[in-house]
């Protein structure tokens, strides 16, 4: 291989770099935004999530776990049935209610995960601290 056809490649990888376009500042959301219902009853909250739980949707249901918390609730049963997606953002979104909720003397559960939330937190080994 040639001095020169090394300089022809730099000179095309950066000519190539060069033309990329910009990513865009705000782009369309990753995730639809989830449908989250918060029900209370008695000391006792549930948070049921529809759809991804993801770094797209973590905003939206922050909302709701702000709620839940600053109810002080004795148990918070956190319902993954319809949640399709879990990603690391949604798993330290759990794990923060967990803290918060068991720094006021309560405790949360994970139920219904199934399919790839539940592998995830089988991979982390998180279902044995959410069970009920």
């Amino acid at each position: 291989m040639s001095a020169s056809n090394v300089d022809m490649r730099a000179v095309i990888f950066r000519t190539d770099l060069s033309e990329r376009p910009a990513p865009p500042k705000s782009g369309p959301r990753l995730s639809p935004v989830p449908v989250v219902r918060s029900d209370r009853e008695g000391g006792e909250s549930t948070l049921q999530i529809e759809g991804a739980f993801d770094a797209g949707t973590v905003d939206d249901i922050n909302d709701a776990i702000e709620s839940v918390v600053s109810e002080h609730p004795h148990r918070v049963t956190v319902d993954l049935d319809h949640v399709s997606l879990l990603d690391s953002i949604g798993v330290g979104a759990i794990v923060s209610l967990w803290k918060r909720v068991r720094a006021q003397g309560g405790s949360v559960v994970v139920v219904h995960a199934h399919d790839q939330p539940l592998v995830v937190l089988r991979l982390l080994k998180l279902e044995v601290l959410f069970a009920a």
